[in-house]
């Protein structure tokens, strides 16, 4: 059938397309404009007197929610070949001069960290400071690493890349190890000490 061969990722927006036309089908104000009803005498009989006119019979209803079903089930082949849809690590630019954009330039060309890192989130803000200088900051997971002044030397700014990766870095390598000794150590309780 034509459900069938829908893509996984498209299948929620057309289930969800599905329940709102059942919706609009089922209600006797629907969105559309609907025809004048006819005359009294021009009615056409229904098969019970119960059911108010604009709703669908029992099996379409039926038949609907069984095709919902069929696209929303979820299968273990269908399961693996999900893709995760989450953001890892993320290095933001949040430089506002000439010399910052070279700063970040540079230290996101030197960027590499472990993959087994995990989700990070790694800021360079800049602040202009007196003169041609700048005032650079690096910020690691809410957690300031290292500020420091930032002359237009293109050496010096490239001293300063390599300092700050080491810090960021180490920063982060050592927040991962602590992350993964406390949740070691939550998952064996009597390890703790007090």
């Amino acid at each position: 059938m034509w459900w069938c061969s829908l893509r996984q990722q498209s299948r929620p927006f057309y289930c969800l397309c599905l329940v709102v036309l059942l919706g609009l089908l089922q209600s006797s104000r629907g969105y559309a404009q609907t025809a004048p009803s006819p005359a009294p005498a021009a009615k056409q009989k229904s098969a019970s007197p119960n059911v108010p006119a604009g709703t669908l019979p029992a099996s379409k209803v039926e038949e609907a929610l069984r095709m919902l079903l069929h696209t929303t089930s979820a299968n273990p082949d269908q399961m693996a070949t999900q893709t995760v849809l989450e953001i890892e690590g993320l290095v933001i630019d949040q430089t506002l001069t000439k010399i910052g954009h070279d700063f970040y330039s540079l230290f996101y060309a030197q960027w590499d960290v472990p993959a087994s890192l995990g989700a990070y989130t790694v800021v360079v803000r800049e602040r202009p400071n007196r003169g041609i200088s700048a005032l650079i900051s690096i910020e690691a997971n809410d957690d300031m690493i290292v500020e420091m002044p930032l002359l237009p030397n293109y050496e010096a700014m490239e001293e300063a890349v390599t300092y700050a990766l080491g810090l960021t870095i180490a920063h982060l390598v050592t927040a991962h190890n602590v992350s993964q000794q406390l949740e070691k150590a939550a998952d064996d309780p009597g390890t703790e000490v007090y």
